[in-house]
């Protein structure tokens, strides 16, 4: 959504080729670290957001892999807490392209 917006919306790229380019960037990875994070290179946010790749996406990304792809199996404690990395990491970048829109926090 975040990368979305900001190539159709403040970019001005045309929508067919934005929603081919995210189709063909597989998964988190992919469209986080190599779409994302060069479009916001230039904004003084990067830091912020390089950071909440390696201190929850990243994390919440291994975890949804484990589970969907591996088939393996977690308490609801780690699957309430990977909600919670996943809410705030929302919460923080939807508020850079939002305005600071008010999104509710995860409540287990």
């Amino acid at each position: 959504m975040a990368i979305h917006e900001e190539l159709a919306g403040e970019r001005k790229l045309p929508l067919p080729f934005v929603e081919r380019l995210l189709r063909n960037a597989n998964g988190v990875h992919n469209k986080y670290n190599n779409i994302y994070l060069p479009i916001m290179d230039e904004y003084k946010e990067v830091a912020e957001l390089r950071r909440l790749w390696s201190q929850k996406i990243c994390k919440v990304n291994e975890e949804r892999n484990a589970v969907a792809h591996r088939g393996e199996f977690r308490s609801k404690v780690k699957a309430t807490e990977m909600m919670r990395h996943t809410s705030q990491a929302l919460r923080e970048i939807l508020k850079l392209h939002d305005g600071g829109a008010n999104i509710k926090a995860f409540e287990a």
